[in-house]
């Protein structure tokens, strides 16, 4: 994990507890008698996140919907310190010269499900990166596929008793899958090459990088991919852009 990554020597359940006393109802010992939460819970997960949240970046009530994809906060912030490293390449002094803009946050819903950056990205607009998480599966049943194999990882001596480990349908799942939706967004990202410097995407399925990076190449979009590997969860970030860096 990245050397700033406040998450890299793993969870304090003891102070975090006293943080967020709501944990100790799903704290426990592993088999390694460490303390830990069952990762299988999704409620377990919730409260997990939200304590971090809480303790290490101040953010006291974040609340998502209920069964929500619960977002593993280790490996956003990994994501996070990732592009900063990525934004040190940018050749544009101004960076430095920005001031904080912490309180400057605009959410805009893309009303278009067959777009993705159309109508989101203006033409007198211009960002250093974008970032996304893509729907993995192409279908309600793969991903219930992954959610059995998820659960037997976890609960190798158990009962299958709950094969919901958070997510809505459009968080889950597209048409497609990941590699349709990485693919279009590519295709996207032409139009919007100046206006952008990054665009990343998580890659949840390796097998999914050499059609990706066929279509980048077709387009001379120049990229790279970064491995993200928290814990036993091996992921990657696929990075390209249209600019010239420092490299």
């Amino acid at each position: 994990m990245h050397n700033n990554n406040k998450h890299k020597d793993g969870y304090n359940f003891e102070e975090l507890i006293i943080d967020s006393p709501i944990l100790t109802k799903y704290v426990i010992k592993n088999e390694y008698n460490n303390l830990s939460i069952d990762f299988s819970d999704y409620e377990s997960v919730y409260n997990l996140n939200k304590a971090l949240l809480k303790k290490y970046y101040g953010i006291l009530n974040w609340e998502i919907p209920n069964q929500a994809l619960c977002p593993p906060v280790p490996s956003r912030v990994e994501y996070i310190h990732i592009l900063n490293d990525l934004l040190k390449k940018i050749p544009n002094k101004n960076i430095s010269q920005s001031k904080e803009l912490t309180d400057h946050i605009t959410i805009t819903h893309q009303v278009d499900r067959g777009q993705i950056f159309k109508d989101i990205i203006n033409q007198d607009e211009y960002y250093y990166f974008t970032v996304c998480n893509p729907p993995f599966f192409k279908s309600e049943t793969d991903a219930l596929k992954a959610s059995v194999r998820k659960w037997k990882n976890l609960n190798r001596k158990g009962n299958l008793k709950n094969l919901n480990f958070g997510g809505f349908a459009n968080e889950l799942w597209c048409n497609g899958g990941e590699l349709l939706f990485i693919k279009r967004m590519i295709k996207e990202s032409v139009m919007y090459q100046n206006q952008v410097y990054w665009f990343t995407s998580l890659v949840s399925q390796k097998a999914n990088l050499k059609p990706l990076y066929k279509i980048l190449n077709k387009f001379k979009a120049k990229n790279i991919t970064i491995p993200l590997n928290i814990g036993n969860k091996k992921s990657r970030i696929l990075v390209w852009t249209f600019q010239e860096s420092n490299e």
